[in-house]
């Protein structure tokens, strides 16, 4: 699927969907087209557009403001309680289909020049009987951007989170540093430096906690030079 981007994670709580909405900021100020999908999402809040998934109403207020995008379009596969969705699927019967999400990404690209989708917890996270939400990027051969929760043990999961995108064949366009707390430990700074040593995947930035998107200064340019080559 052309001008696709898979936003995943070292972990569920890592800040996909914050980073996720930047990303989708940066890009539309760029004067690129760009909305954003969640094609699964668990957990309910009380939001603006009542009772939703933040993280998808969070999509819906980043993607381009002059695509006209309704919730159900950005996120079809919406469950209640906070908890693996394979798990809420079977307790609910209603069964996780891969061509579901596939056409929802496919009808979304025909409102927009690209499409930034957003995984649920992090690389392997089970869905159904066809396997695991890798299975699904995998199948549509999204290229892939890692967000790393800055905390201990994050070059680890990193590392891991890397060499398993590689194993699958995708190209990985670049990993954020995100500061999932505020007062941060000391050691943040060696945390990234290490990432960075340790691997060749370009890094896209690192956002401070808590930051707007006016304070942020993500490079977009590998995404963008994915589809101009």
């Amino acid at each position: 699927m052309n001008n696709a981007w898979f936003i995943t994670g070292t972990d569920t709580e890592v800040g996909k969907t914050y980073v996720s909405s930047l990303i989708l900021q940066t890009l539309n100020a760029h004067q690129y087209q760009t909305v954003g999908y969640k094609p699964i999402a668990s957990g309910a809040e009380a939001t603006e557009m009542g009772f939703k998934n933040p993280d998808a109403v969070a999509h819906l207020k980043a993607s381009n403001p002059d695509v006209a995008l309704t919730y159900d379009e950005v996120n079809p596969y919406f469950f209640e309680i906070a908890t693996a969705p394979h798990l809420l699927s079977r307790a609910e019967n209603r069964p996780i289909e891969f061509k579901v999400m596939t056409q929802g990404a496919e009808h979304l690209l025909t409102k927009s020049h690209y499409l930034l989708v957003e995984g649920a917890g992090g690389w392997f996270t089970p869905l159904n009987e066809e396997g695991t939400f890798a299975d699904w990027v995998i199948k549509n051969r999204f290229p892939v951007v890692v967000v790393v929760g800055l905390k201990l043990g994050c070059i680890n999961h990193a590392l891991l989170t890397f060499e398993a995108v590689k194993q699958a064949g995708l190209p990985i366009l670049g990993w954020v540093g995100n500061h999932i707390h505020d007062g941060d430990d000391c050691y943040i700074h060696d945390y990234m430096e290490s990432i960075r040593e340790l691997t060749d995947i370009p890094c896209l930035g690192e956002v401070k906690h808590g930051a707007e998107f006016r304070e942020t200064n993500l490079n977009i340019a590998p995404l963008i030079e994915h589809y101009s080559v």
